[in-house]
């Protein structure tokens, strides 16, 4: 829809709106092999297979987020992702990474930001959950309510992986390695 990929010699891949207006590049910069783009496919989903001159690259356009940055040496594999307070959360294999979000655009994958380690959440994450205008994080080491950039345990010594809410009761249903627990909600923290 109003969107024409134009692949490079030596710029990457280059989106324009029918206008001839850059919506956005992709190049080595942004996680290509290399900046010569030889061949597009669009697929059914709308994601972009492109051929490089060193191999194949893929990239999931269809989805608001585009590229996650990491090294080598710290691969992510993500579990878990919401948005809440203004910021887009990603819960990983190595803990909870948050990027600002401006909240002028309507379109978050318009939205350029840098994800930063949420504190207090290194580990694996299960799960996201927004309860009670408060956002719950399911951890390997327990349960987390998440404020600001810092997570705040609410149980620990056994991981977490879902939360429900019991209806019509401001308290929730946690399911954790060793079964189900309740958490209570009172006076606005769990």
């Amino acid at each position: 829809n109003d969107r024409y990929a134009i692949g490079t010699k030596a710029r990457g891949l280059i989106i324009i709106d029918g206008k001839g207006n850059v919506v956005e590049r992709f190049s080595n910069n942004e996680g290509l092999q290399n900046n010569n783009v030889l061949g597009l496919l669009l697929d059914r989903d709308k994601n972009l297979w492109l051929g490089l001159e060193s191999g194949v690259d893929f990239i999931n356009y269809s989805t608001s987020v585009k590229h996650i940055y990491a090294t080598k040496e710290n691969q992510t594999k993500s579990n878990a992702v919401s948005v809440f307070d203004n910021k887009l959360f990603i819960g990983t294999s190595n803990g909870l990474f948050s990027a600002p979000l401006d909240p002028k655009l309507k379109d978050i994958s318009t939205n350029k930001g840098v994800f930063t380690e949420v504190e207090n959440t290194k580990g694996q994450v299960w799960s996201l959950s927004q309860i009670n205008n408060h956002l719950l994080m399911g951890h390997e080491d327990g349960a987390f309510v998440i404020n600001n950039n810092h997570a705040k345990p609410i149980t620990s010594g056994q991981g977490a992986w879902r939360f429900v809410p019991i209806p019509s009761s401001p308290d929730v249903i946690a399911g954790t390695y060793t079964g189900l627990q309740l958490i209570k909600y009172n006076n606005g923290d769990f």
